[in-house]
């Protein structure tokens, strides 16, 4: 039993520890980011916020285990077990939500926009459209009404849509509901929006071709805004999330594990004897039942008080 409470210590406080860092790692980075991008107000303040709140929350929680374990308190040790039970169970949804958002990403890419009209009774196909409509917004606003001479996507069904004549293999691309793209287009920051994925580049094969570097948003004759088509733009964007998304799905579920593995180790610490694990509080607490039985002349039995 011994064993197991010094092992849990010691994993407890290393991984406590590392968090502590990462988190005051992330403050400053915060900091960093606001300063390096001040150029981009809006998105520099919204992302040094993102930052410091997780760090922040990073460095509570890892601070409450870290000390919890080296004082050998109790209730901290309680305190940060929910914490990383919250942690826990956040890691998990949040993986769950972010594969979820993928395969809505790809319905869009993959499937033509003019299937998702009817979205009445079906939840999924209504989540489609919506996406659908948004990035064709962006689509519109960056590569069709700037420079670049992108074909423009449309209201399905019009007489000028690009889904018109198309041939049996290839995917249309235009607008389910118009109201819900206007609204769109009124949210979208032209100069923000168009200039972040203008920086942004993928690997991509375009129509079975050969594979390439290619900006999201740049020039058509160098595979920019997807060649100039609505939903090959879509398709590049589908194969940026999937490259950001699931690597990053793939830690937070080695977090989640992490963190399981961490509310065991504090399981153990919380509702062990502290007698097992720590010799100086077993020898004090020996040498006062000793001097209790002397006392009394009795003789009581150890009862290894757990963490205070």
């Amino acid at each position: 039993m011994g064993c197991c409470y010094q092992l849990s210590a010691k994993f407890v406080l290393v991984f406590t520890a590392l968090l502590t860092f990462v988190g005051t790692c992330l403050l400053g980075y915060g900091l960093y980011f606001k300063v390096e991008h001040k150029e981009y107000q809006s998105l520099s303040q919204w992302m040094a916020f993102e930052l410091w709140a997780v760090g922040l929350c990073m460095f509570l929680v890892g601070s409450t285990g870290f000390w919890g374990v080296k004082k050998k308190n109790k209730w901290l040790l309680i305190v940060h077990w929910f914490f990383a039970f919250a942690a826990m169970a956040l890691f998990l949804a949040a993986s769950v939500v972010y594969m979820v958002n993928v395969g809505y990403l790809k319905d869009v890419a993959e499937i033509d926009s003019e299937k998702f009209g009817d979205t009445s009774d079906d939840a999924s196909k209504a989540n489609a459209a919506l996406i659908n409509d948004f990035q064709l917004s962006i689509y519109n606003t960056c590569c069709a009404d700037k420079t670049f001479g992108a074909t423009e996507a449309v209201l399905c069904g019009s007489t000028n849509s690009t889904c018109n004549g198309l041939v049996d293999n290839e995917k249309c691309g235009c607008i389910v509901d118009q109201k819900i793209y206007d609204d769109y287009l009124q949210k979208v920051d032209a100069d923000l929006i168009c200039e972040a994925l203008g920086e942004l580049t993928v690997d991509y094969s375009h129509e079975n071709g050969p594979e390439k570097e290619v900006k999201i948003v740049g020039e058509i004759a160098e595979g920019g805004c997807g060649y100039g088509n609505p939903k090959s733009f879509q398709m590049v964007l589908l194969a940026y999330f999937e490259g950001v998304i699931k690597p990053f799905v793939g830690v937070l579920y080695g977090m989640f594990v992490f963190m399981l593995l961490q509310v065991i180790c504090l399981c153990c610490l919380i509702c062990g004897s502290r007698e097992d694990y720590d010799d100086e509080y077993r020898r004090k607490q020996e040498a006062k039942r000793a001097t209790a039985g002397s006392l009394s002349g009795a003789h009581p039995a150890s009862q290894g008080p757990k963490y205070v």
